[in-house]
Formats: C-alpha cells, sequence, structure tokens
C-alpha cells in the first residue's frame, strides 16, 4: 500500500468531513430558515384568503340587505306620495267645490238684488205713471192701491 495513497484518501475523508461542517450544514440551516419562511407566508396567505372569503361573503350579506332596505325605502317612499297625492287631490276638490257652491250663493244673491232693485225701479215709474195719470184724470192721487195691485201681479208672475 502506497501511503500517499492513503495520505489522499485521508485528505479526502478531512475535506469531505470540513466540507459537511462548514458548508453543507450552513446551507442546509439556511434552507431549512427559507423553506420556514415560505411555509409562513403561505400559512398567512391562506388564512388572509379565507378572511378575504368571509369578507366577500359579509360584504355580499350587506349589500343584499342595503337593496332589500332601499327597496323597501322606495315602496314607502311611493305609497307615502300616493297618499300624499290623494290628501291634496281631495282638499283641491273640496277646495273647489266649495268655491262653486260660494259662486252659487253668490250669483242667487246678485240676481236677488237686481230683481229687488228692478222691482224698486219699477214701482217708481209705475207710481209716477200712475199719479201723471191720476192728475190727467183729475182724480185724487191713489198711487198706493195701483202700487200694490202692480206689485201683487208682478210677484205672481215671478213665481
Amino acid at each position: 500500500m502506497d501511503w500517499n495513497l492513503l495520505f489522499t484518501v485521508i485528505n479526502l475523508l478531512v475535506l469531505a468531513a470540513a466540507m459537511r461542517i462548514f458548508l453543507f450544514k450552513p446551507i442546509h440551516k439556511i434552507l431549512d430558515e427559507r423553506q420556514r419562511q415560505a411555509d409562513a407566508l403561505l400559512s398567512e396567505a391562506e388564512t388572509a384568503k379565507k378572511n378575504a372569503g368571509e369578507l366577500e361573503a359579509r360584504y355580499q350579506a350587506a349589500m343584499t340587505d342595503a337593496n332589500e332596505e332601499k327597496a323597501e325605502i322606495l315602496r314607502n317612499a311611493r305609497a307615502f306620495a300616493s297618499a300624499e297625492s290623494d290628501r291634496l287631490l281631495a282638499e283641491a276638490k273640496a277646495k273647489a267645490q266649495k268655491i262653486l257652491a260660494d259662486a252659487g250663493t253668490e250669483g242667487e244673491m246678485k240676481k236677488k238684488e237686481i230683481l229687488e232693485g228692478t222691482q224698486a225701479e219699477l214701482a217708481g215709474i209705475i207710481a209716477q205713471a200712475a199719479q201723471k195719470l191720476s192728475l190727467q184724470q183729475g182724480e185724487p192721487d191713489d198711487g198706493a192701491a195701483l202700487y200694490g195691485a202692480f206689485l201683487e201681479q208682478a210677484g205672481e208672475a215671478h213665481e
């Protein structure tokens, strides 16, 4: 056996042991640390994904509730607007009927005023005519009797 070969084998074994101690162990430590970091990041990502799914579900539920609430508010607003419209329409109709009734009453009062004024004027003209006629015929002033008879006839004709 050659001593050279033996020293070469011993050198190789020492070199292998030194490489294992100084090179491979630190590299394995670094690789293991990086693997732990990658696993931790994957775990965090899974947790974040799970939380995002839960948040999305809550968001969808909140949106559904908000849409239902919006629909309810719109229904209530439409019902209120319809009721308010009906109330205003009823008020307007009542006011219009009152205005028409007042106008009818006022018209009747004006008509009575005009008729009474016309009757009074006509009575005055008849009284003057009767007075002139009685003066022409030489009779005493009996205008009151003629006037009463005329009013009776005018009242019967009017009714």
